[in-house]
């Protein structure tokens, strides 16, 4: 019995690797593959530079017509931008557009998922900087000159008036924006004030 089974797992199992190759293998020829989603799905650039997706099978379900942000392959949501429109779009049902206000601009920054597991966009309006989530929930205002991601934990540094400060994805101040300048090391902040000895915040311990 356990013969028949492992020989099952190998023969489909194998056949599963094969359909997938082929699918690879033929995206391959026309596009270029930039990323395999956990999801089965495929990221695709052409020569054009622009970004589509397409499914399992291989089939495009999104046009080569985009510009990618941010991928939350979690929750199936790019953010994107289409004919100079910045929206959000779930891969999974491509009809189902969120169109954002015609001000908003995406800014590329580093991919930044918090502790749940959820990824989140900086962008720009009316020249200032916000923080939205891909429900299209508006997780900072857009208040601040500039909002760079920490690339990890659940926090970034925030600027306003060449002040520097750090909140979490709520915009709750963890650090109050009275820095000269922040630096993110390795497991802690570095908080520096002039005519001050620096800071050091440590997340989850102080």
């Amino acid at each position: 019995m356990k013969f028949f089974l492992i020989l099952f797992l190998f023969i489909f199992g194998g056949r599963t690797f094969s359909q997938q190759q082929s699918v690879q293998d033929s995206l391959c020829s026309v596009y270029a593959i930039v990323r395999s989603l956990d999801d089965g799905f495929y990221v695709l650039s052409n020569d054009n530079e622009n970004f589509g997706i397409a499914d399992s099978l291989g089939k495009i379900v999104l046009p080569l017509e985009y510009k990618f942000y941010t991928v939350d392959s979690n929750r199936h949501k790019i953010f994107a931008k289409r004919l100079g429109k910045s929206q959000i779009i779930d891969y999974t049902s491509p009809t189902n557009v969120i169109n954002l206000d015609e001000n908003i601009n995406f800014i590329t920054t580093a991919k930044h998922v918090a502790s749940n597991e959820k990824f989140f966009q900086i962008f720009s309006l009316k020249g200032k900087i916000g923080l939205i989530d891909s429900d299209n929930n508006i997780m900072i205002s857009p208040v601040y000159d500039e909002i760079m991601s920490s690339n990890r934990w659940d926090y970034f540094i925030v600027k306003l008036n060449d002040k520097f400060g750090i909140v979490d994805y709520q915009n709750n101040f963890i650090k109050k924006i009275k820095y000269d300048e922040i630096v993110v090391g390795k497991e802690k902040f570095i908080l520096k004030k002039k005519g001050n000895k620096h800071e050091t915040f440590l997340p989850g311990l102080n």
